[in-house]
């Protein structure tokens, strides 16, 4: 599967002269490690960044990362839907939820490089400046 066009923003210039490229992000909120490193090759494949974070988590955390994707079991999930909704939408990311069942490493491949590509296209979309205060 082809990697997704994402946007990043505009490279930053070191006091050496070096360019840095902010990568996309794809969070993974309260997930187990298992799940995390099958993750992190197809993260890697599609030259964006994965983090993970460990539930509880602080929200103003989350949205200094500006993750495109945030992901989440489905058990993590349904303790504050709401409120996982919220956080996406506020910093214009996808949310994909996981369910109980592992998924076949294609499928895994392809809901997180669909879920890439419509935050990508949302955020070119509505022109995400600064991230929104959560």
């Amino acid at each position: 599967m082809q990697s997704p066009r994402v946007t990043t923003t505009a490279p930053t210039s070191l006091p050496n002269g070096t360019n840095l490229v902010a990568l996309p992000t794809v969070l993974m909120l309260g997930c187990d490690e298992a799940l995390v490193n099958r993750c992190r090759n197809i993260a890697s494949r599609a030259k964006v960044l994965l983090r993970s974070m460990p539930v509880p988590f602080q929200r103003n955390d989350v949205a200094a990362l500006r993750p495109l994707v945030i992901m989440a079991p489905k058990d993590v999930y349904e303790g504050a839907p709401w409120g996982f909704e919220v956080l996406a939408e506020r910093i214009g990311a996808s949310l994909l939820v996981l369910g109980p069942d592992p998924l076949a490493p294609i499928v895994l491949e392809y809901r997180m490089m669909e879920a890439l590509v419509f935050a990508s296209r949302l955020r070119r979309r509505v022109g995400a400046g600064a991230p929104a205060k959560v």
